[in-house]
């Protein structure tokens, strides 16, 4: 049985609605290219996590340009670093552009 999404956390059953919350700065949001090309490319999202460039198959945790992560999305990014095999961490931390 799944359990209910925790008390102010939204769900969302159509990739437009949940792309809309994301770019409405309602939170972050996990999504794969190609369809989020055009807001990286536009500047109107941003990758919430600095990652080497995602390929097929793989996905995008972006949050809306200038906005300060909260408490929840930094845990959320360093829990998501932490399922990520070892070899692809390294290869992350590795071809992250530094600051």
């Amino acid at each position: 049985m799944l359990e209910s999404p925790p008390t102010g956390m939204s769900t969302y059953d159509s990739f437009v609605n949940f792309v809309q919350a994301v770019l409405d700065g309602q939170g972050v949001g996990l999504l794969g290219p190609p369809l989020m090309e055009q807001f990286l490319a536009g500047g109107v999202l941003v990758p919430a996590l600095e990652a080497p460039r995602v390929q097929q198959g793989m996905y995008f945790l972006c949050q809306r340009h200038g906005a300060t992560p909260s408490q929840s999305v930094r845990e959320f990014s360093d829990w998501l670093l932490k399922e990520l095999t070892p070899v692809e961490v390294e290869s992350t931390q590795r071809t992250s552009p530094q600051s």
